[in-house]
């Protein structure tokens, strides 16, 4: 399969020796996987690749090949410039000294003197030639490693690889194919129509990761025949499945495994909107000694394993507030949904709600209530 952009897009990377890989905030692991992959092989094409997401903590991902060389940093350094114009007085020597609290520079013209009108300053953009964003339908939901940098995101050229019907196409250059399972997938076709056979057992395992946590382990409703082929064609590649079935669902950790037992507890139906929604409360949360990921965690999951709804809930009581993780399939409008309760995307299939002022017990009025009113715009 070939995809439009694609021959712009190798021309591009051809061109480009600085290469950053951007993950969003939170990462699933088509995110990492695709990432991994793409820089591991843009590495064998001597560039030189950083890949930055703003989460540390990666779980049952932690495994992946490459995972360790994934940097944090939100506010990217950037060189301070102070310029001089020299061409009315010319500069005969430069010298600096540094104190606890000042850098002091001294310049001595030939002739006639500097003045406050010669000097400028500006701060130089991180010394990137390529920005490729992976799985990211809105730069948003790279938290604050694009709030923070801003101005750069706008100077380079962005690759966009996604499979969100959601995408925004922000792009130079957009493969965004909403017919994919997974983005690994795409990344997948990519690499082959670059040079298929510089992937190797640990991009194969890199990018098998994330078809798999994508589809479930093929059981998601959006698992096509291409997901399946793809993932042969990547054990082919020599992509370790039994490491990657290992880690994804043969070993969860405890906190983890205790508050997902008390979420499927309590899972209920809402038949006239085809919801599914589940809570937790304090004392759940407690008693699975659970922290703020390993919430996430669940609710990543729920939303992962219950498929045969249109809308999935997941509330967690929070000391003073309810947080509630939300997901739609795609033919729902459920920006609608997001916008309209103050909500924020948390990936990009997934986002995160704070309700003030309702009880744990009243979670169901609360979903009532809201898609009886939203009902026609979500599409319901």
């Amino acid at each position: 399969m070939e995809y439009q952009d694609q021959a712009k897009l190798f021309d591009l990377i051809k061109n480009s020796q600085r290469v950053l890989v951007a993950l969003p905030a939170n990462p699933s692991g088509d995110i990492l996987g695709s990432g991994l992959a793409l820089a591991g092989f843009l590495r064998k094409e001597q560039k030189e690749v950083t890949v930055i997401c703003e989460t540390a903590d990666f779980g049952r991902f932690s495994f992946l090949p490459g995972i360790a060389e994934i940097r944090h940093e939100i506010t990217l350094p950037k060189n301070f410039v102070i310029s001089v114009r020299t061409d009315k007085t010319k500069l005969d020597e430069l010298s600096y000294d540094l104190t606890d609290a000042m850098v002091n520079v001294y310049l001595k013209p030939k002739q006639g003197v500097f003045t406050p009108e010669d000097v400028s300053f500006s701060a130089e953009a991180p010394a990137f030639n390529l920005i490729v964003c992976i799985d990211t339908p809105s730069l948003e939901l790279l938290g604050d490693l694009y709030a923070n940098n801003a101005e750069m995101f706008f100077q380079l050229p962005k690759v966009n690889i996604d499979n969100h019907i959601n995408n925004e196409n922000y792009g130079t250059i957009n493969i965004v194919d909403v017919t994919a399972s997974s983005t690994a997938e795409i990344v997948l076709q990519l690499l082959k129509s670059y040079e298929a056979s510089m992937i190797d057992s640990d991009i194969a395992t890199n990018l098998l990761t994330g078809i798999i946590s994508e589809t479930h382990s093929f059981q998601h409703n959006k698992t096509t025949p291409n997901s399946f082929l793809s993932a042969s064609e990547l054990i082919n590649y020599g992509a370790q499945q039994q490491e990657i079935i290992r880690n994804l669902f043969k070993v969860k950790e405890l906190p983890v495994l205790k508050l997902w037992g008390r979420a499927m507890a309590r899972i209920k139906q809402l038949p006239e909107y085809q919801a599914i929604y589940s809570v937790v409360g304090l004392a759940d949360i407690e008693k699975s000694e659970a922290g703020p990921r390993d919430i996430i965690k669940v609710a990543n999951d729920f939303m992962a394993s219950v498929n045969h709804a249109k809308l999935l809930f997941f509330v967690a009581e929070r000391p003073d507030h309810l947080e509630m993780y939300a997901s739609s399939n795609p033919n729902l409008r459920f920006k609608e949904l997001v916008q309209a309760l103050g909500g924020e995307y948390v990936s990009a299939n997934m986002a995160r709600i704070k309700i003030s002022g309702v009880a744990i017990t009243e979670v169901e009025n609360y979903l009532v209530d809201n898609l009886q009113k939203l009902g026609s715009r979500l599409g319901l």
